[in-house]
């Protein structure tokens, strides 16, 4: 029976790390027999969504075993050979989210996939907040000192520019931003932390 959560035809990066290219081969081999529509994630070129680990890997002294670390944070799924208990334990000292024997059938190997994308998923940080990484340096100049009471014309004055600057530098920040109002653009820097809080326009 199918595991659910990975739906027929997704797009899975995968990077092998095997000593062996035959196990290179079949672990692919096994996941587009469940449907999934693999890329080799083995060349380097792109972070892999999971690495699968042939623990044998571990036993070798020529870096193989850390070969998947130069991925930190890729989710990780070991192989295990037969009777081979110490790699298991060498597999969780070295974060490794599922252990499969390599007699694994696609679908055990496919649920253990799904299982280490969920875990790293859950573990993974709220992104940032929607901070005014859009907008230029002067662009949130420009938001800062409206939040602090500025007129155009004494922005202008302070930094040395002419109006229709300070206008055009506004006009884009209210575009990225979504806003047509100053009042907008004064709720939008305190809720981003561009400043505290607005302070009494100058007279």
């Amino acid at each position: 029976m199918r595991p659910s959560g990975l739906a027929r035809g997704t797009v899975l990066r995968v990077s092998v790390v095997s000593p062996f290219p035959l196990v290179r081969t079949g672990v692919h081999s096994l996941l587009e027999r469940e449907g999934l529509t693999i890329e080799c994630g083995d060349d380097g070129a792109a972070r892999p969504d999971v690495v699968v680990l042939d623990l044998v890997s571990l036993d070798r002294d020529d870096g193989a075993g850390l070969e998947h670390t130069r991925w930190a944070g890729t989710p990780v799924v070991g192989l295990v050979p037969f009777e081979r208990d110490d790699l298991a334990r060498k597999a969780r000292e070295r974060n490794v989210g599922a252990v499969v024997p390599i007699s694994a059938t696609s679908s055990d190997l496919l649920r253990a996939i799904i299982r280490v994308l969920a875990a790293s998923e859950a573990q993974a940080p709220e992104p940032p907040a929607d901070r005014p990484a859009t907008l230029t340096a002067r662009e949130e100049q420009m938001v800062r000192m409206i939040a602090a009471g500025h007129t155009n014309a004494e922005i202008a004055a302070e930094l040395y520019l002419s109006t229709t600057t300070v206008k055009s530098y506004i006009r884009s920040a209210y575009r990225k931003l979504g806003i047509t109002r100053r009042a907008e653009a004064v709720r939008w820097a305190i809720d981003h932390g561009v400043v505290d809080r607005p302070l009494p326009p100058s007279t």
